[in-house]
């Protein structure tokens, strides 16, 4: 409560004092000092009138005082909100070892629902009195994410949730389709799923696609990897696609799991989440054009379908523009703390995660034009055009050996140009930079 009970309440909760009674055992009680009681009497005859009843209401007083771990008490001018503090007497009222799982899982599902996750921290993890179990911690990792609480999904992963792990193809289809529908790429993907279903009904197939409602499509893993082949013009083929079998295995999972989760985030326009998973990506710059350009198509269908949501428009332009700095300040530590034949290979070593295209090539398809225009990446176009021939050559010469062919023997070559680095993992764009650094 509020206003004048309260105020006794709380008076009487910081005066009252703890006794041994005598005779009990050394068992405790709470007992209020003499002036106290005096200044008791006096607020309730202030606030309620003169009543026979002041020695009842002292009684109940110290009867709350003795539980004071169930009681919270706040200044109504504290910034933080009312669900704040009902939330941490509900925590507090179970802060003990002996809790039912059920009851802390409840408690957590209820913190994530209203996004305390200070509350979480400070009465769930950091008293340890309760440890999660592996599926446990699937199952909040699984509600954080669909709620969009990007605190509480780095809360549990600092708790121990391994993202390799979780990230199994069942889940990530739970995640897909339970996208938020107002997202772009919830209406993308369900318009997809939808095309599907009623080819197989018009075939007269048994679809084995539809969830529990059968007027609602489900998305599969396939449908994601068709439509970012879509997304990226045709040029790429998603591993949802090329190994579809082995995804329809709800227990497979995932060697890039930050970098899928990344792609998720911005289909689902949580740039908060996008960034959280992208810092800790094994191919940060091609994970980050390829985020560019999804949010750049979503905002391009946003105005194709004339929802006219500026501030979606707004969320989407910024998004887009961030991520493509985030790869540009990347690709400009590498190109100034690495020799050219590294940060060559950066560009054109094939990432099996991204269809087997490389940096250069990702770049070229997203149209990201502010990646295109870096030095490293017009140097490197400079040299495909040149060849062999070193870049110091005068262009008159060019054009005199297109007149005379014999003449290309009298130009400098630059032969160790493009050799490609045997130790550069092929897998990923060697970015030794820190990501931290980029992401405020």
């Amino acid at each position: 409560g509020s206003g004048r009970a309260s105020d006794i309440l709380c008076y009487g909760f910081e005066n009252s004092i703890e006794i041994e009674s005598e005779g009990t055992g050394g068992r405790k009680e709470r007992k209020m000092p003499a002036e106290c009681d005096v200044e008791i009497k006096r607020l309730i005859e202030k606030d309620f009138g003169k009543y026979k009843i002041e020695k009842q209401m002292l009684d109940l007083i110290l009867e709350i005082s003795a539980y004071r771990d169930f009681v919270t008490i706040y200044s109504i001018q504290n910034p933080e909100p009312l669900d704040f503090y009902i939330l941490s007497s509900l925590m507090k009222s179970s802060a003990n070892a002996n809790v039912l799982a059920a009851t802390k899982m409840r408690q957590m599902r209820l913190a994530i629902t209203w996004g305390h996750a200070k509350i979480a921290r400070e009465f769930i993890f950091s008293q340890k009195l309760y440890k999660f179990s592996a599926y446990e911690l699937e199952q909040l990792m699984l509600f954080a994410i669909t709620k969009q609480r990007t605190e509480f999904v780095k809360l549990l992963m600092d708790y121990g949730c391994d993202l390799k792990q979780f990230l199994t193809a069942k889940n990530l289809k739970i995640l897909f389709n339970s996208l938020d529908p107002k997202s772009g790429g919830y209406r993308l993907l369900m318009e997809k799923a939808e095309r599907k279903l009623r080819k197989m009904k018009f075939d007269g197939t048994r679809s084995v696609e539809e969830g529990p409602n059968t007027r609602t499509p489900e998305i599969q893993l396939c449908d994601v990897g068709s439509l970012l082949g879509r997304i990226m013009q045709g040029s790429y083929t998603s591993i949802f696609n090329t190994h579809k079998k082995k995804y329809e295995n709800g227990s497979a999972t995932f060697d890039n799991p930050f970098d899928l989760m990344t792609v998720y985030c911005a289909l689902d326009n949580c740039q908060d989440m996008a960034l959280l998973f992208w810092k800790k990506s094994r191919t940060p710059m091609a994970t980050g054009i390829i985020a560019h350009r999804i949010y750049n198509y979503l905002d391009m269908m946003e105005s194709k379908w004339a929802r006219m949501d500026e501030e979606m428009t707004e969320q989407l332009e910024k998004a887009a523009s961030d991520f493509e700095s985030l790869s540009y300040g990347l690709m400009t530590m590498c190109y100034h703390n690495y020799e050219k034949k590294e940060w060559v290979n950066i560009l054109e070593v094939k990432m099996v995660d991204w269809g087997n295209l490389s940096l250069f090539e990702i770049g070229q398809i997203t149209g990201a034009k502010n990646f295109l225009s870096h030095a490293a990446y017009q140097s490197y176009l400079t040299d495909i055009w040149m060849g062999e021939v070193h870049p110091s050559t005068p262009f008159f010469l060019l054009a005199f050996c297109a007149v005379l062919p014999p003449s290309p023997v009298f130009l400098k070559y630059n032969s160790k140009f493009g050799k490609k680095n045997a130790d550069l993992n092929p897998r990923t764009d060697k970015s030794g930079a820190d990501k931290d650094d980029l992401v405020g």
